[in-house]
């Protein structure tokens, strides 16, 4: 699966342009879904064009942390669907969803649920 992952506020603590604290889990459960072989993109409105300084910063701040990640607000290769600007995922993890961010260990166990299901 492609999985979606917004940086600011679900990954860290949302502090733009300033980067939050880790969030608890986070990089546990990330780096569970991209060694179960997911492509996990970071989307994010932190981008090289408008935002240059804060996407090195969350760049550094990612690979400083050991989080890993296929791309940054790009589609991944896996798809053959490529709608631009808008990535394409088959799974959105975002805190600005209708509920919140439930939290990481929700975001687990929902993706376990979700590979049983597929």
């Amino acid at each position: 699966m492609i999985i979606a992952i917004d940086f600011d506020g679900t990954i860290v603590e949302h502090q733009f342009p300033m980067i939050g604290n880790l969030l608890p889990m986070a990089k546990e459960v990330i780096n569970w879904i991209y060694d179960k072989g997911h492509d996990v993109i970071i989307w994010t409105c932190r981008s090289v064009a408008d935002t240059p300084e804060q996407y090195k910063d969350m760049v550094n701040f990612l690979n400083k942390n050991g989080i890993h990640y296929s791309k940054i607000n790009e589609n991944s290769d896996k798809s053959t669907f490529k709608p631009f600007p808008k990535i394409f995922a088959h799974v959105y993890i975002d805190d600005r969803n209708f509920n919140g961010f439930p939290g990481w260990e929700v975001v687990k166990e929902r993706m376990m649920w979700l590979e049983l299901a597929s």
